[in-house]
């Protein structure tokens, strides 16, 4: 008897599933589909959680998903149930599908590419909503009218220099596009400048600035949660993009990049709105943070060199209480 692989095996399970594309996972879930996560632990922490799904470990599925079963989960109804099992890449998911099939669940399927499919179609509609609301914020008003503006940035120069870099550090300013900085590092002998954002517009205020300094400059216009790093950097500096991200699955992301940035070795600066902070800031929410609570929130793999409060004036004469954390890689 012939044995069949697990190619085979993975064919003839999809065949009777209408997998559910990522584009169309939201519409199912409204629709009141049961969205069962079958991914490890491990890998839920690397990538984060999928918000509206049932978390299920794979050797239970069966049991808390059956209708018959005591051991059955409170949705798990009758055997009409609309249920989409995901995994991190959407095979093992199409197995399981496979499985609740043969316990009678008709309309079982799977995510068609599983988590990272889905994350990035989300990625890609984020960065997208993300680009339109902040091209749309620096068109709309000259920068030095925006409340985050700074004429000198005092604080980030104090920070870094703190963290005693050499001249040749590759340095990446996350969410930095129209700020002055780049400008204050080159001045101070930094060799090795990266800056990222998301709007084209505030990198071309920086870039404008500069005139034919720009040059000495590496400009990057994307979304710091889909970007993929092509190098390593010694410090990573964000005065403003963390604070904007409120949900775990938006930070889980963020620091994936991070430490695929950062390495082994390196240092991080960021700053967000302190715990008497503004709630709201350019029409979106944002997360407060005192000193300890944001370095719990950057890993555990960092380590706290300082930390500081500034009280930010804007240009319309508010204050706005920031928290600033140095850390360093652990080695």
């Amino acid at each position: 008897m012939q044995r069949r692989s697990i190619d085979d095996a993975l064919a003839e399970a999809r065949r009777d599933l209408d997998r559910v594309a990522p584009v169309d996972l939201t519409g199912e879930m409204a629709a009141g589909a049961l969205v069962v996560d079958i991914r490890p632990i491990e890998q839920r922490h690397r990538d984060g959680d999928l918000a509206g799904a049932v978390v299920i470990d794979r050797n239970v599925l069966e049991w808390r998903l059956d209708p018959a079963s005591p051991h059955r989960i409170a949705d798990a109804t009758d055997h009409d149930r609309r249920i989409i099992v995901i995994c991190d890449e959407g095979y093992s998911s199409s197995l399981a599908a496979a499985s609740l099939h043969r316990l009678g669940l008709r309309r079982a399927t799977d995510l068609d590419g599983g988590f990272q499919a889905w994350r990035a179609f989300a990625d890609a509609s984020r960065t997208e909503r993300a680009r339109e609301h902040w091209e749309q914020v620096h068109g709309s008003a000259a920068p030095a009218r925006l409340s985050w503006f700074e004429a000198e940035p005092t604080t980030s120069l104090e920070m870094i220099g703190a963290a005693s870099l050499k001249p040749d550090t590759a340095i990446v300013d996350v969410g930095g596009g129209a700020s002055a900085l780049a400008g204050e590092l080159l001045t101070r002998g930094y060799r090795d400048l990266t800056v990222l954002d998301v709007s084209q517009a505030a990198l071309g205020i920086a870039r404008g600035r500069l005139g034919d300094d720009a040059a000495k400059v590496r400009w990057i216009a994307d979304d710091v949660l889909s970007w993929r790093p092509p190098r390593r950097y010694g410090l990573w500096h964000d005065r403003t993009v963390f604070h904007f991200l409120v949900t775990p699955g938006q930070r889980a992301a963020y620091l994936a990049v991070l430490h695929s940035a950062l390495g082994s070795v390196g240092s991080v600066i960021v700053a967000t709105f302190a715990d008497d902070g503004p709630e709201m800031c350019s029409g979106l929410p944002t997360a407060r943070y005192q000193p300890r609570e944001l370095a719990e929130a950057l890993g555990s793999d960092l380590k706290v060199v300082t930390s500081r409060r500034e009280e930010h004036l804007t240009p319309a004469g508010v204050v706005q209480p920031f928290t600033w954390v140095l850390l360093r890689a652990r080695t």
